[in-house]
């Protein structure tokens, strides 16, 4: 990932938060998420936004909204 895509995926995340959705990420890669970390795109979304599967993230969202929202 280069700085372009760094930059990018700061606009989109402030655009997303904006509209109150959540960026969140599934299944990357070692070597994306240390990429991730040093262009401190990690710090803004939180180390909480980075799930290992599908169903991880469905389980959290649905601790987080109590089943009650809609996907």
């Amino acid at each position: 990932m280069d700085f372009s895509a760094a930059a990018t995926l700061r606009s989109s995340y402030g655009t997303l938060k904006e509209q109150g959705i959540r960026l969140v990420f599934v299944a990357v890669a070692d070597d994306v998420k240390a990429e991730l970390d040093r262009l401190e795109i990690t710090d803004l979304v939180g180390k909480d936004a980075f799930f290992t599967s599908g169903d991880e993230l469905l389980k959290a969202f649905h601790e987080e909204t109590g089943g009650n929202a809609r996907a």
